[in-house]
């Protein structure tokens, strides 16, 4: 049997105020956007800190930890990147996870309020804000009807960008009427904005992977002697 939910929104004039409230029939629960809420939080659910306002797209911890999409997304479609030189090349935003990760990265770059309107429009909203990852997008998508019940703007049909690289000069993109994981160029200008938040033991933020050497391709001056100086006579690779 389909599940019957609808909103009810009511205007509540008190004290020169205007209070908005929802109405969901089957459980007789009412939700007051202007009150703050608190955990245990299921999906769907109104999230109020005082702070940031969203609704819950993922928990664990019993629900006393999770995360939240913004109750709106950007007025304008937008660039993932706006600058030339950062549309052609890879700056290693490779979490599918946890945005918060790829925004680390992004702002270690230097200027980067100017060549990154997407993930400066979801950093204006407040700390803790971030671009979501591109798993993170698919998670908004599948649980879309819940989360319409209380989002200012609907997730709607049209694709959203994620903070996830797919290569050099492409970015993980999602199609939020279906979840659909595909991937699009840093320069398009056309593409949707929203932002995510994390709440309670939030994921940890991974540090930047130290890359690998390959130590075959130098040559071992250390097998050649004990002395702590070489001479060095012609160009080449060379570990002590």
């Amino acid at each position: 049997m389909l599940k019957t939910i609808y909103a009810l929104l009511v205007a509540i004039l008190f004290a020169g105020c205007t209070q908005y409230f929802v109405v969901d029939e089957e459980v007789n629960k009412v939700v007051d956007y202007n009150q703050k809420t608190s955990a245990p939080y299921s999906v769907g659910d109104y999230y109020n800190d005082s702070v940031k306002r969203g609704v819950v797209f993922e928990v664990w911890d019993n629900g006393y930890s999770g995360k939240i999409v913004s109750m709106t997304m950007a007025a304008t479609t937008m660039q993932w990147a706006s600058d030339t030189t950062e549309q052609n090349r890879s700056i290693g935003t490779k979490d599918r996870t946890y945005g918060a990760n790829n925004f680390r990265v992004v702002k270690a770059i230097s200027g980067w309020e100017s060549k990154y309107p997407a993930f400066k429009w979801c950093a204006d909203l407040g700390e803790g804000w971030y671009l979501p990852a591109v798993d993170e997008l698919v998670a908004i998508s599948n649980n879309k009807k819940a989360l319409d019940l209380h989002l200012t703007d609907k997730i709607g049909i049209s694709y959203h960008c994620s903070s996830t690289e797919y290569n050099s000069q492409h970015i993980k993109v999602v199609l939020m009427n279906s979840g659909r994981e595909s991937y699009d160029t840093k320069s398009r200008s056309n593409l949707y904005v929203r932002a995510a938040a994390a709440f309670g033991d939030t994921p940890e933020v991974e540090p930047e992977p130290t890359p690998e050497v390959d130590l075959s391709q130098y040559t071992d001056l250390s097998a050649e002697g004990t002395a702590n100086c070489y001479l060095i006579q012609a160009a080449g690779n060379y570990k002590l």
